[in-house]
């Protein structure tokens, strides 16, 4: 879910307006997807965070 997250968000930075609209709504379906997947707001709060490696590990800026 986190490298999902992370090539969802990367695309929609790069695609042009008229094709964003489908890959917005699969980025919420994402969302709904961990919300229903894990139980407290902890696993919640992690499986959200974007990662390319999908490591679970987070770079610091």
């Amino acid at each position: 879910m986190r490298r999902m997250k992370a090539l969802a968000s990367d695309l929609i930075d790069f695609l042009p307006e008229e094709r964003r609209k489908p890959l917005l709504r699969q980025q919420r379906r994402l969302n709904a997807s961990i919300a229903r997947s894990f139980e407290t707001a902890e696993e919640k709060r992690e499986a959200s965070v974007e990662d390319r490696q999908g490591l679970g590990v987070t770079r610091e800026d």
